[in-house]
């Protein structure tokens, strides 16, 4: 076969079919915002297409990503993706894949995407992924171009929200958020300030269910949730009809949107700092008391965010009385309820330096009857108010004196184990704290700490 015999590559062939589709579509100009066009074309044209136009739009939708990022994109052969790739290989092959778009070290199938667009319709915007799709491979100044003014973040933010708001899909969703990585939390408020937006498109969106696991799970329910809190946060929806609705769906038949409804009223109620946060916690049940605790959790993370080096502001936990007698209850809690309080507590007493003597107990507690993982988070949280102790702002107490007696217990040698866990490195240092603080270490306890920590250090 001669040169001008042979057949074209996987680039040349996707290029070709794409140009073939514009020259029929003026319109399709191989932006980001003509695949809403694509999208038109497929919702009306897609049901019982022959093949060849399935893989003229594919094309088309893979080579405006392609563009996009044209340093960074290459069409490949499934061949040679399943060469580099081992998930690709495991795919099989098939002509939906016989065209492989790779960006980065990412691989995407746009014949495929476009398969699924006809079957399932909006929920796989083609308009929605490509940005995403985008969000995903590249770094994210290549991705967008950050914001550096007012300006900027009033004409270029609300252009984000526009597809979701005109077409509130879980794809649109993920989109939303993932668009809005790269704009801080105060320009985010004044965008929805600016958009104004019905909380009624969000409500039905809070009874999805999470899928997928590690860097792929997606929670829509719970992301739903979050934008209702930024948007009353930032005063863009009546606040009070928001938290009533919200505590209206507390009581509903669907776990999940009383979980996601509990998360939000959570979030609303410790912005109030009234006591209100508890009395919702003695009146829940176990999914909205779970729900309540991590919205407790989000809220202490972002205090943690604000009061670090460089932080926004100094922020205070609010009534923290209030606070500890959720976590005491919860500590004695079912199991779920107990990892989130214990968790907590840690990071109250670790990154925050707050004293936590009403947990002293419960904690001892769990020391005595819990799995190495909690019996550690125990330790390390007990550690924290010894510190404390340290520091002033609280005084020594008797659960104290039973935390060291367990402390000294965890940090024992195990018989016929030569590695030193988890728990006698946490109750090693724990015993540490104590002894600088008040010198009431066993002898025994002292030496097998020494020895903990040695053998530590030895195997670090």
């Amino acid at each position: 076969m001669n040169q001008d015999e042979r057949a074209p590559t996987v680039d040349e062939r996707m290029h070709a079919l794409a140009n073939d589709l514009v020259s029929d579509h003026a319109e399709l100009d191989f932006s980001m915002g003509a695949l809403k066009t694509l999208d038109g074309l497929v919702a009306v044209n897609g049901k019982g297409a022959p093949r060849a136009q399935v893989e003229r739009w594919g094309a088309y939708f893979g080579e405006t990503l392609r563009r996009s990022a044209p340093n960074e994109a290459r069409w490949l052969s499934y061949e040679a993706a399943a060469a580099e790739a081992k998930g690709v290989a495991a795919m099989g092959r098939g002509p939906d894949i016989e065209a492989v778009l790779r960006i980065r070290d990412r691989y995407f199938f746009p014949i495929a995407k476009v398969e699924k667009r006809i079957l399932n319709g909006p929920q796989d915007s083609l308009h929605a992924f490509g940005p995403v799709a985008l969000a995903l491979a590249l770094p994210a100044d290549k991705a967008r171009p950050p914001v550096t003014s007012r300006d900027q973040v009033s004409a270029e933010g609300l252009a984000m929200f526009e597809p979701f708001f005109s077409d509130p899909t879980l794809e649109n969703l993920d989109l939303l958020s993932r668009s809005v990585t790269h704009i801080n939390r105060r320009a985010q408020r004044f965008l929805l300030a600016e958009k104004a937006p019905n909380p009624q498109i969000f409500w039905p969106l809070l009874g999805v269910k999470a899928s997928g696991r590690g860097w792929s799970r997606k929670n829509p329910g719970r992301t739903a949730a979050g934008w209702l809190w930024y948007a009353w946060e930032a005063g863009a929806v009546d606040r009070e009809e928001v938290l009533r609705d919200a505590q209206s769906r507390l009581s509903a038949k669907d776990k999940v949107e009383r979980s996601n409804a509990g998360f939000l009223v959570g979030r609303i109620l410790l912005a109030g700092g009234d006591g209100a946060f508890g009395q919702a916690y003695k009146g829940a049940d176990q999914v909205v008391r779970l729900a309540l605790l991590e919205a407790l959790s989000s809220h202490v993370r972002g205090l943690i965010m604000d009061t670090r080096p460089g932080g926004r502001r100094t922020a205070v936990l609010g009534d923290q009385d209030e606070h500890l007698v959720v976590l005491r209850e919860a500590l004695r809690g079912s199991t779920a309820l107990r990892a989130e309080a214990l968790d907590l507590a840690a990071q109250m007493t670790g990154k925050l330096r707050l004293p936590i003597a009403p947990l002293v107990e419960p904690l001892c507690e769990v020391m005595e009857s819990a799995k190495p993982g909690p019996v550690e988070t125990a330790i390390r949280a007990v550690k924290g108010q010894v510190m404390a102790v340290r520091r002033g702002q609280d005084a020594w107490s008797a659960p104290l004196d039973r935390a060291v007696g367990l402390f000294a217990q965890h940090v024992k040698p195990i018989p016929g184990k030569t590695k030193t866990t988890k728990v006698q490195i946490a109750a090693a240092w724990a015993l540490r704290a104590v002894e600088k603080e008040s010198g009431r270490v066993p002898q025994a306890a002292r030496r097998a700490a020494a020895e903990a920590l040695e053998r530590y250090g030895s195997i670090r």
